[in-house]
Protein backbone atom coordinates (compact mmCIF):
# COMPACT_ATOMS: atom_id res chain seq x y z
CA UNK A 1 0.00 0.00 0.00
CA UNK A 2 1.78 3.59 -0.89
CA UNK A 3 1.59 5.97 1.82
CA UNK A 4 -0.98 8.63 -0.41
CA UNK A 5 -3.56 5.82 0.19
CA UNK A 6 -3.40 5.43 3.56
CA UNK A 7 -5.07 6.74 5.91
CA UNK A 8 -3.43 8.99 9.19
CA UNK A 9 -5.21 9.82 12.17
CA UNK A 10 -2.33 12.49 12.91
CA UNK A 11 -5.68 15.27 12.32
CA UNK A 12 -6.69 14.06 15.70
CA UNK A 13 -3.20 15.21 17.06
CA UNK A 14 -4.40 18.87 16.89
CA UNK A 15 -8.36 19.35 17.31
CA UNK A 16 -7.48 23.17 18.28
CA UNK A 17 -9.24 25.58 16.09
CA UNK A 18 -9.09 28.82 15.69
CA UNK A 19 -12.14 31.52 15.51
CA UNK A 20 -11.13 32.10 11.31
CA UNK A 21 -10.57 28.54 11.27
CA UNK A 22 -13.42 27.73 12.64
CA UNK A 23 -15.90 30.30 10.49
CA UNK A 24 -14.84 28.81 7.47
CA UNK A 25 -15.75 25.48 8.30
CA UNK A 26 -19.27 26.58 9.23
CA UNK A 27 -19.04 28.55 5.37
CA UNK A 28 -18.92 24.63 4.28
CA UNK A 29 -21.13 22.86 6.48
CA UNK A 30 -24.54 23.00 5.89
CA UNK A 31 -27.47 20.64 6.57
CA UNK A 32 -28.38 20.35 2.82
CA UNK A 33 -32.11 20.54 3.46
CA UNK A 34 -31.82 17.39 5.32
CA UNK A 35 -34.41 17.09 7.69
CA UNK A 36 -33.72 13.69 10.39
CA UNK A 37 -36.68 14.64 12.19
CA UNK A 38 -39.35 14.60 9.38
CA UNK A 39 -41.03 11.55 10.04
CA UNK A 40 -40.88 11.77 13.82
CA UNK A 41 -42.27 14.63 14.07
CA UNK A 42 -45.67 14.35 12.27
CA UNK A 43 -46.40 10.99 13.69
CA UNK A 44 -49.29 11.42 15.84
CA UNK A 45 -48.25 8.23 17.72
CA UNK A 46 -45.99 5.50 17.47
CA UNK A 47 -46.57 2.24 15.29
CA UNK A 48 -47.80 -0.76 16.67
CA UNK A 49 -45.60 -4.01 16.75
Amino acid sequence: MSSSSMISLDAVKNLGFSADELAEIDTHATEGAVDLWKISSTLEELPQR
